[in-house]
C-alpha cells in the first residue's frame, strides 16, 4: 500500500508571525487559488491586528519622517536635520525662493517633553562666554549626508574649551547682538543655511537704518562665523552678497570728520614735541615721521607697521638714499615699493629737497634720525633696540601733542598728514592732476582730500 504525500504550499516569509499574532489557534492556506482560505476554529481579533499594524507603520514612518514629527516623541538632544537644509525649493511648493520651507513644530510634545532645539538656541550656545555651554552633543547633518556624525559630539573637553576661546567675550557679545537683530527681522527662520537673498535683504535693512558700511560688514561676519563653524554653506561668500556690500560702500554718504594737518599746524606739532614728549630720542623719531609723512604724501601705514607681519611692507632703510652738498644732505630719494594702489608691483620714487627752515625740513630731520639711531637694515623707522616703530605708538603721541597745542584730538588722525599735504599743495597752486600723481591716487578720490576751506584767505 503506497503512501501519497500531499503537496503543501510553501509558506511566505513572515506568514507565521502574522498568522500566530497573539492568537491561540493556527491558520493554514491552501494553494491553487488566488485568495487564501483560512482554516481555523477560532475567530481572528481584527481590532488587535489593526493596532499592531498601526504600530509597525508608526515605527517605519519614524525612521523616514520629517524632523518635526520625530521631535514630538523624544526630548531634543540634537540639532535636528531641519535646521540644515538646502536653499532650493521644489517646484510648485508655493514658497518664495528667499526663504527655506520650515516644518511646523509644536510648542510641547504629546508626552510633555521639551520642544526641539531651535537655531536660536544653538547660536546662543556657540556665542556664549562660557566654554561649557558649547553644544558638544549637537548633531549637525548636511542634506548631502543625513547619516553623518555630529559636528561636536566627538570633541573632547579640551577641544571644546579651545573652540570657546577662539573668540573674545566682546566679539561673542557683538556676534550675539547681530543674530538677535536677525531673528527679530526674520522670526520664522529656523534653519541653516540662510539664503543669499535673505542675507542681502538683511544688509539692505541695516543700510536703510543708517548703519555704516564697516558696521554692516561686521554684522555679516557674525552671520558667516556661525555658518562656517557648523560646516554649512556660507551665504556671505555668494557673489550677490559681496556686490550688495560693495554697493553699501559706494552709496554711503561721505562722513569723513578728519581734519588736515596743515603746514601751520605741523609747525606747532613739531615745536610741541619738546614739551609733550620727554625722551630726546623719541622726539627725534616722531619729528622725522611727522615731516616725512606730510612732505611725501605718505600714508602712515607705509612707514610704520600696524602688525608684526608687516615689517617687510613698510619703507626699508635700503630704500632711502641721500644726496650731499659740501657734506650736508641736500636731498633724499625714497623708493616706495608697497602702497595701496600699486596693483602691478611698480616702484614709485619720491624726491624731497632740503629747505632753509631747519624746524620744517624733512631731509635734515630724517638725516638726524638715521645718524642718531644708526641702523643700516630693516624698516626705516626703528626704536633704539631695533624693534620696528608701530602705528599705535605714533598715533598715541600724535594725539597727546595735538591736545597739548590746544586742538581736538578726535579730529586729527594719522591720515591727517596725507589730507594736509593735498590741501597744502592745492593752496600753493598745484593742479588736481599733479596732486593726484604725487599722492598716488588712481581716481578722483583726491578731491575729498583737498580741504581749501581749512585755510584763512
Amino acid at each position: 500500500m503506497s503512501c501519497r504525500r500531499r503537496n503543501m504550499p510553501r509558506r511566505k516569509r513572515g506568514q507565521d508571525s502574522m498568522d500566530n499574532l497573539d492568537q491561540p489557534g493556527t491558520s493554514k492556506t491552501v494553494s491553487g487559488t488566488k485568495r487564501a482560505k483560512t482554516l481555523t476554529t477560532e475567530p481572528i481579533d481584527y481590532a488587535r491586528l489593526a493596532q499592531e499594524i498601526v504600530k509597525i507603520q508608526q515605527s517605519t514612518n519614524s525612521e523616514v519622517s520629517s524632523p518635526s514629527l520625530a521631535g514630538e516623541n523624544e526630548p531634543a538632544k540634537t540639532l535636528s536635520k531641519s535646521m540644515v537644509q538646502s536653499n532650493t525649493q521644489p517646484k510648485g511648493s508655493g514658497l518664495p525662493e528667499t526663504q527655506s520651507q520650515l516644518p511646523e513644530q509644536s510648542s510641547s510634545s504629546q508626552q510633555g517633553n521639551e520642544s526641539p532645539s531651535t537655531i536660536e538656541t544653538v547660536v546662543s550656545q556657540l556665542l556664549s562666554s562660557s566654554a561649557g555651554s558649547l553644544p558638544v552633543h549637537a548633531s549637525v547633518k548636511s542634506t548631502a549626508n543625513t547619516h553623518s556624525t555630529g559636528l561636536f559630539e566627538n570633541l573632547n573637553p579640551q577641544a571644546c574649551q579651545l573652540l570657546a576661546a577662539a573668540l573674545s567675550n566682546s566679539t561673542k557679545a557683538s556676534y550675539k547682538r547681530t543674530w538677535d537683530m536677525f531673528f527679530l527681522e526674520y522670526p520664522t527662520i529656523n534653519s541653516l543655511p540662510i539664503t543669499a537673498t535673505v542675507l542681502s535683504n538683511f544688509i539692505a535693512q541695516l543700510f536703510s537704518k543708517g548703519y555704516s558700511p564697516s558696521s554692516i560688514s561686521s554684522h555679516v561676519s557674525a552671520i558667516s562665523y556661525v555658518h562656517k563653524i557648523l560646516s554649512v554653506p556660507d551665504p556671505a561668500e555668494a557673489f550677490l552678497v559681496r556686490k550688495i556690500l560693495q554697493g553699501c560702500y559706494h552709496s554711503a554718504p561721505n562722513k569723513d570728520s578728519r581734519l588736515p594737518i596743515t603746514a601751520p599746524i605741523l609747525l606747532k606739532l613739531v615745536k610741541g614735541l619738546s614739551s609733550s614728549v620727554q625722551n630726546l630720542y623719541t622726539r627725534i623719531l616722531l619729528k622725522s615721521v611727522f615731516l616725512l609723512a606730510f612732505n611725501a604724501f605718505l600714508r602712515l601705514g607705509e612707514i610704520v607697521i600696524k602688525s608684526k607681519n608687516e615689517q617687510s611692507k613698510v619703507i626699508q632703510r635700503d630704500d632711502v638714499t641721500f644726496q650731499f652738498q659740501h657734506k650736508t644732505p641736500c636731498a633724499v630719494t625714497i623708493v616706495l615699493k608697497n602702497f595701496k594702489t600699486n596693483k602691478t608691483n611698480d616702484l614709485f620714487q619720491i624726491n624731497l629737497e632740503a629747505s632753509g627752515n631747519e624746524d620744517m625740513c624733512p631731509v635734515q630731520s630724517l638725516w638726524l634720525y638715521l645718524k642718531t639711531f644708526s641702523h643700516e637694515s630693516g624698516p626705516l623707522f626703528q626704536f633704539v633696540g631695533g624693534e620696528p616703530v608701530t602705528y599705535a605708538f605714533v598715533t598715541k603721541n600724535l594725539q597727546n601733542t595735538i591736545r597739548f597745542i590746544g586742538l581736538n584730538p578726535a579730529l586729527y588722525k594719522g591720515h591727517s598728514f596725507r589730507i594736509g599735504a593735498a590741501t597744502h599743495a592745492a593752496h600753493l597752486g598745484y593742479s588736481e592732476n599733479c596732486i593726484q600723481k604725487m599722492g598716488r591716487w588712481k581716481s578722483d578720490a583726491v578731491r575729498r582730500y583737498i580741504r581749501l576751506q581749512s585755510f584763512t584767505v
